[in-house]
């Protein structure tokens, strides 16, 4: 019996001890930063390529500089449809 006791005191020392590690409370999360993590906005910055695919053709932007690029099948590379003379210099 007595080992019962001492085990099922261990136990529960054991469920305290693992339960009282210290979690971020929602009630110390500032309200500006609750509202992003709510609505999934994050401050991370879109990458530097974006592309778009329809059925004729595939376009890329450089969302840096406003260039963009269209791929070409047969010569398998991009190639420049914005002019050299852009509103954005690079």
């Amino acid at each position: 019996m007595k080992n019962i006791l001492i085990g099922f005191l261990l136990a529960t020392c054991m469920f305290l001890l693992i339960g009282a590690t210290e979690k971020p409370s929602i009630l110390k999360t500032p309200p500006e930063e609750l509202i992003k993590q709510l609505i999934g906005i994050n401050n991370s910055k879109p990458g530097k390529y974006q592309i778009s695919i329809n059925t004729s053709e595939v376009v890329m932007v450089n969302t840096e500089t406003g260039v963009l690029y269209s791929w070409e099948k047969e010569e398998r590379q991009w190639n420049r449809l914005s002019p050299k003379a852009d509103w954005i210099k690079e």
